[in-house]
């Protein structure tokens, strides 16, 4: 079988279910997600089906609570953040824009190595380069056909329309988005981008870096876009895949996280900021009983400030005193 023909045979049994009247009940749902994987697939595909399999039954729960309050009139018609079709098309449509109108990587290759597996193959998506955006659609269980679109603004990124209406948010007031002055190619990283790998300090195998950077390129599943090695403070190697380059705009993931807190860090250290502080979000602090207003810098910084994050995987992510929000335009 090829590479990915389980996981597509048992999507396409998926669909011929889910275009049947009723579509899958959240039981059928739950045997579909729970059946054991062929011994003959390929160990990589069925890894990566065992960490969406723990996602999917998440999903499938958080959908079970939210029928049952709906049936108690205590939420709302539309789908929670964990259902399956906002994961399955908002993960797709903001993948995409990301890849796309991004790093300006192209959409088959954006399509095939960016969304992942399972969204890969139980979504389809359109790609607007007059609007720069993607729309997206879950291609089972969707009874309703329900779309979900990413738009790409300069300087901003992509963002998914949800809430703030796409023109409420094409309207919004970026700031001055005129990038700044370009450094100077002849004065070494990081003060400048000059590269100059005979000036990397004594002790770094270079030829040992250089080898595993190669394994990691040679990797399909690993699939790297770009390796930076940097050793005591100068930057020792950069390789990059194909129509990479240094300057490509790349998603962050969690490294993000990091380069924020450093960022913060020096911040700190400078005197200019005590992440004890009440965080500075002005609508938190317009109303005396909001108590968003108690949540302090260090608190999100350690993610741990109660707020709920719309569009999370996770039904539970909420602590006492605080709820659900989204930050207004």
């Amino acid at each position: 079988m090829a590479r990915r023909g389980w996981a597509v045979a048992l999507l396409a049994a998926a669909a011929a279910v889910a275009a049947a009247r009723p579509p899958l009940t959240l039981e059928e749902e739950l045997d579909l997600i729970n059946a054991p994987v062929p011994s003959h697939v390929d160990p990589a595909i069925a890894s990566e089906w065992e960490e969406w399999r723990g996602f999917l039954r998440m999903f499938v729960e958080a959908q079970k609570e939210h029928e049952a309050a709906q049936r108690t009139g205590a939420a709302a018609a539309r789908e929670p953040d964990t259902n399956w079709l906002k994961t399955c098309a908002g993960w797709t449509a903001q993948e995409m824009c990301s890849s796309v109108f991004g790093a300006g990587i192209p959409e088959s290759q954006a399509a095939r190595e960016d969304v992942g597996l399972l969204p890969s193959l139980a979504a389809n998506f359109t790609v607007d380069y007059d609007d720069r955006s993607v729309t997206a659609w879950c291609l089972w269980n969707n009874p309703l056909n329900q779309t979900y679109k990413s738009i790409f603004r300069d300087g901003i990124g992509c963002t998914l329309v949800e809430v703030v209406t796409e023109a409420e948010l094409r309207a919004q007031d970026t700031g001055d988005q005129t990038p700044p002055p370009a450094l100077d190619p002849t004065v070494p990283w990081p003060a400048g981008e000059g590269f100059y790998p005979e000036d990397v300090p004594a002790g770094l195998d270079l030829e040992c870096v250089a080898r595993a950077a190669q394994a990691q390129f040679d990797d399909e599943l690993a699939n790297p876009r770009a390796i930076v090695v940097v050793y005591k403070g100068t930057l020792a190697f950069e390789r990059y895949d194909e129509g990479i380059t240094k300057d490509t705009r790349l998603l962050g993931w969690s490294s993000t996280k990091s380069l924020t807190q450093s960022l913060i860090g020096v911040l700190v250290g400078d005197g200019r900021l005590s992440i004890h502080d009440r965080a500075p979000v002005p609508w938190w602090h317009e109303d005396e009983n909001d108590p968003r207003q108690n949540i302090t810098i260090d608190m999100m910084l350690r993610m741990s400030s109660g707020t709920r994050w719309v569009g999370g995987a996770h039904p539970h992510a909420r602590t006492q005193g605080t709820e659900r929000w989204h930050a207004p335009a």
